[in-house]
Order: C-alpha cells, then structure tokens, then sequence
C-alpha cells in the first residue's frame, strides 16, 4: 500500500510539473493502438451556455470508474484531488501481495491550460490526434505516462498512470484515454 501511494504522489508531481510551456514535435495519431471506443457520455458533456470553460463543470472522477481499470486489476474508486491548477481523481491499484506492480492512475481536468502547454516528462512532446480527431499530446519518463486530450484549445483533460517502465504506464494511459475521451465535451 505505501508504493501505490508514492506512486500516485509521483503521478500527481508529473501532473503538477505540466503547468510550464514546451515545445512539440511532430507525432503519430494517439493512442497507438486504438481499441473500440466507448459509446457513453457525461451529463457533463456538454458546453455550458454561459460562455465559461466547457471544462468548467467536469468532474474528473465522472469521467473514469474503477470497474473501467479492471483489466489492469482491482482499484479503489477514484479520489479526489487537487493537483496545482486542475481537479483531478486518482485510482490506486489494491496491491494483493508484495510481489504485485504498484499502478497509480489519474484523470485531471485543466480549464484554463491547452494541449501546446504540455511539459516533457523526458521523451519529448508528441502531438497528434486521438482517432476521433480530438487534439492530443503525449510524454513519458521514469514510468509515468501522459496523454493530454483537448477540449479547446486554452483546456485539457490529462489521463496519466505511474508504474514500473514508460512502456507499460502508457499502454495503461492509452486504455484510460480511450475510456475517456468519448465522454468529454467537444471544443
């Protein structure tokens, strides 16, 4: 239990450190290797008509479930935090035994910062977009991954998960991307 949670203080750390402008290169299409999306949305979904952030009334723990990460095990319900500049929920795989790999999870919702504001976590920035033709950038390092979904071009909704190697976080953040991409409101 004491690795998860360093995890996903990690995570959250990486999820602070995007605050700060970088550079992008070009990418592929994200995620890498699409699966078939999901069809549900938010009541969220929608932009407000009062001329705010369609991000403004999202709730990241809305836009993600534990049962959704079931394929990567069993998570407690997604916490709510507040990570520098975004809300965001954090899912914390339940670890069985010490031998079982600590995975963080985090959804974060970003109402006044766009995809051109993602911070390399070590790979670099790749921009591309998701197969729906969403806007997105992407970056990993030291077992953290990132994907960064546009809503408008001054807001985001990041998905991001902490484990052993980039590889494997980002096969898990691919997955959640697909999870949630669908239920976000359109810019």
């Amino acid at each position: 239990m004491r690795m998860n949670s360093i995890r996903t203080a990690l995570l959250a750390a990486a999820l602070l450190t995007l605050t700060a402008c970088s550079g992008q290169e070009g990418g592929t299409a994200l995620p890498t290797d699409p699966q078939e999306p999901s069809t549900a949305t938010s009541e969220s979904a929608t932009p407000p008509e009062n001329g705010g952030s369609p991000t403004a009334g999202l709730d990241p723990c809305s836009l993600l479930s534990a049962g959704d990460l079931s394929q990567f095990g069993t998570f407690a319900e997604g916490e709510p935090k507040e990570l520098g500049g975004a809300r965001g929920c954090d899912f914390d795989k339940e670890l069985k035994s010490a031998s079982d790999d600590s995975v963080g999870v985090s959804v974060a919702v970003r109402d006044e910062q766009g995809v051109a504001e993602v911070s390399d976590l070590g790979s670099g920035v790749q921009a591309g977009n998701v197969p729906s033709g969403r806007k997105a950038a992407s970056t990993s390092g030291n077992g953290t991954c990132l994907i960064a979904l546009e809503v408008t071009e001054t807001s985001r909704v990041d998905v991001g998960a902490v484990t052993n190697t980039d590889e494997q976080a980002c096969e898990i953040a691919d997955a959640v991307a697909e999870i949630v991409e669908p239920k976000l409101p359109k810019g």
